[in-house]
């Protein structure tokens, strides 16, 4: 029993998938999988401004001033902190954790426009689900196209 539960830990390990258990930031810890590189153009964009907030999930979330908190998907080039899966380097030598005020430059998408994001089985299907209930509020995903520090 002991060598299957090795075997589970180290699938979940190179795998990444958000469904396994004991990853602290829902699978997208290390520079797996954070930031919108290798995604299309990004398209129209809004402004969003809120807080950064850890889920009970471990999933970094934006909570807006009505209260409803989206899933970020990072500028192009963002890595987790090895150490502190909380932090996010913006690169530029900027950080980010939670607690911390952000204005979000980018665009309101829903788990379709993630890379094979219909498919729950694949990368980003299987975080955005773990990250974003299927009932919460829009908008559900924010695909980040440049982040300050409010």
């Amino acid at each position: 029993m002991a060598n299957v539960a090795r075997l589970a830990l180290g699938i979940c390990a190179v795998v990444g998938l958000a469904g396994c258990a004991g990853d602290p930031a829902g699978s997208l810890t290390g520079n797996t999988g954070i930031a919108a590189d290798d995604f299309p153009p990004i398209g129209p964009t809004s402004s969003f401004v809120g807080e950064l907030v850890e889920a009970d999930n471990g999933c970094l979330m934006l909570r807006t001033g009505s209260g409803v908190d989206s899933w970020l998907v990072w500028p192009e080039g963002s890595t987790r902190d090895e150490k502190d899966p909380t932090t996010v380097h913006l690169g530029g030598g900027r950080e980010v954790r939670p607690g911390d005020a952000l204005e979000v430059t980018g665009q309101a998408i829903g788990f379709g426009d993630l890379p094979d994001g219909d498919n729950q089985d694949s990368m980003w299907g299987a975080a955005a689900r773990y990250c974003v209930p299927a009932d919460a509020p829009e908008p559900k995903i924010i695909r980040a196209g440049s982040i300050t520090q409010a």
